[in-house]
């Protein structure tokens, strides 16, 4: 049961896809039915992946390179991205601070850095300012009659701290 889908509003999708452009940033767009990138994106998260395997290998750390989750082989490609509507978009990389880049965008969006740091400032969240976890939470104890004191959450991750602060436990 789908209790609430928010997804950016057109004009506001379209900015923040043009300031995301504008960077030169790789990065992907996350729906409920599908996470789409561009065909270039796919192909430079492919090609990473490649370079990381052969660096395990010669490091002769072959269960490192099998380990890591393939998420290109999740990705749809889509070149007009203007055609899709999306909840969250998930950028790699790009040639200013994402912070920076969610800024220029305005107050209704929002970002927060990857939890992998290496892949520098240009990488990160972006999402709509207002939208957290701890809403989704609220909206499914609401529909199931309990409260916050009957949550118990955990998380590795920035966008975990309003959740972590919500719940009970």
């Amino acid at each position: 049961e789908v209790l609430e889908d928010v997804r950016f509003p057109r004009e506001l999708a379209a900015r923040t896809i043009a300031a995301l452009d504008a960077q030169r940033a790789a990065y992907w767009v996350e729906a409920p039915e599908a996470t789409y990138a561009r065909q270039s994106t796919i192909d430079a998260i492919v090609a990473h992946r490649e370079r990381r395997r052969q660096r395990d290998a010669e490091a002769s750390d072959p269960e490192a390179a099998h380990a890591r989750q393939d998420i290109s082989a999740h990705l749809v490609a889509v070149e007009d991205l203007s055609s899709v509507t999306f909840a969250k978009i998930t950028s790699l990389a790009a040639n200013a601070p994402l912070a920076q880049i969610a800024a220029s965008i305005g107050p209704a969006v929002a970002s927060i850095p990857s939890s992998i740091p290496e892949l520098g400032p240009g990488a990160g969240e972006l999402f709509l300012a207002h939208l957290h976890k701890a809403r989704g939470i609220q909206t499914v104890i609401s529909r199931l009659g309990l409260t916050p004191d009957d949550v118990v959450a955990f998380g590795d991750g920035l966008n975990d701290l309003e959740m972590l602060e919500f719940a009970g436990t």
